[in-house]
């Protein structure tokens, strides 16, 4: 069973929480709960990390707007490959060809911090937080999922987000 850690960041209105390992109830999206299924059968099929490829299988159908590739590159950081259409109108922006460390926020350092954490500890994370200025999302609940990449590093994740608005 995996852990969660309540994390207080500066300018945010409630803590970021941190599902590492999430069972799929911790998972408040059917579609974030899919995708951690599908990884975890092929991460246990293949007895490696799936590629995005791998995972293609019809679950990428479902949700491929709505997420974004990372590729590990030198000095601790990653750049964004892939950030599908969804993805990127709910941010206001998208990432591709951008570093992680170029985005000054606290919640992209906390992200950066994760992703980290994530190739030593190769197992996926949830997480849900409410964005500095709510004014596109109120809030977001995202999977992280460790990836076999075919950057140089040949690490990455494929990231899944799913905004929530108030009712």
């Amino acid at each position: 069973m995996g852990r969660v850690f309540d994390i207080n960041l500066t300018g945010l209105r409630e803590p970021f929480v941190v599902h590492a390992d999430p069972q799929e109830e911790d998972l408040l999206d059917l579609r974030l709960r899919r995708l951690l299924r599908t990884w975890r059968k092929k991460r246990y099929a293949l007895g490696t990390l799936p590629s995005r490829a791998e995972l293609d299988a019809g679950v990428m159908t479902d949700i491929g707007a709505n997420t974004m590739e990372l590729a590990a590159v030198e000095g601790g950081d990653f750049t964004y490959t892939s950030c599908g259409k969804l993805l990127a109108a709910a941010m206001g922006t998208d990432p591709v060809g951008t570093r992680t460390s170029s985005y000054p926020s606290v919640i992209a350092k906390a992200f950066l911090s994760l992703y980290n954490l994530g190739l030593k500890t190769r197992v996926p994370y949830g997480v849900r937080y409410a964005p500095l200025q709510p004014n596109r999302v109120d809030h977001w609940h995202r999977l992280i999922v460790p990836i076999r990449s075919d950057s140089a590093s040949g690490s990455g994740y494929l990231v899944c987000g799913i905004p929530f608005q108030r009712s």
